[in-house]
């Protein structure tokens, strides 16, 4: 499951054991502000979310990506960019017992490439470590 904020640009995904209204609520509600404006697809998992106290906005793609903010276009775009630096990685090999290791190393290292597109990615890089191992 992935978030995307519009407002920092920011990107959280998650791996999930399935996708039911439990699972993707408890991550909701750990991960996102209550005054937010959530905008989801059709899928049946986020259908509990206005009862919670979300303002949520549903875009059926069946019906077209929407329109204005109306749109899931932010994340659509983070899967896509995921998908493609699979794509270049030659895929998910499924033959690998650790197949969902893979799965979360693209995912991890499209996050983390999206973080840092407009940074200076030396300069992340020595802060990550500096904070990783207490540097300073």
């Amino acid at each position: 499951m992935g978030l995307y904020d519009r407002g920092t640009h920011q990107v959280r995904m998650f791996p999930v054991e399935n996708r039911n209204v439990v699972t993707l609520m408890n991550l909701i509600e750990e991960n996102v502000n209550p005054d937010a404006v959530i905008y989801t697809d059709g899928w049946r998992g986020y259908a509990g979310l206005a009862e919670h106290g979300y303002d949520h906005r549903v875009v059926l793609h069946n019906q077209g990506f929407g329109t204005g903010l109306d749109t899931t276009n932010g994340i659509e775009s983070c899967w896509s960019q995921i998908k493609r630096l699979s794509d270049f990685y030659r895929g998910i090999q499924a033959v690998d017992p650790n197949v969902m290791g893979q799965v979360q190393a693209h995912v991890t290292h499209g996050v983390w490439l999206r973080h840092i597109e407009n940074q200076d990615a030396v300069e992340e890089l020595i802060e990550f470590v500096t904070n990783q191992f207490n540097l300073e």
